[in-house]
């Protein structure tokens, strides 16, 4: 299983299509890798990644506590996209 962590596209490249782009690249790239899921972390209530990585394959499979240097314990739903 491949981990897809701070994945994240500039606001002016934002609704152009390019983290679509993006995502295929890496499943693509991970089967290539032979991984068989890739698995990433959203922040809790993040509607539009959550948008986007649904659309693109990710299903939801739990919502947990991670801690980030930066900010401390976060929560974020864990989605996963088998390959």
């Amino acid at each position: 299983m491949a981990v897809l962590h701070l994945y994240g596209v500039h606001p002016s490249f934002r609704r152009k299509g390019l983290s679509s782009s993006l995502l295929t690249f890496i499943k693509d790239h991970a089967k290539e890798l032979g991984c068989k899921a890739i698995r990433l972390d959203s922040m809790a209530g993040n509607v539009p990644a959550r948008r986007l990585y649904e659309k693109n394959g990710w299903g939801f499979v739990s919502q947990e506590t991670v801690y980030y240097d930066d900010i401390g314990d976060s929560k974020v739903d864990l989605l996963e996209l088998a390959l």
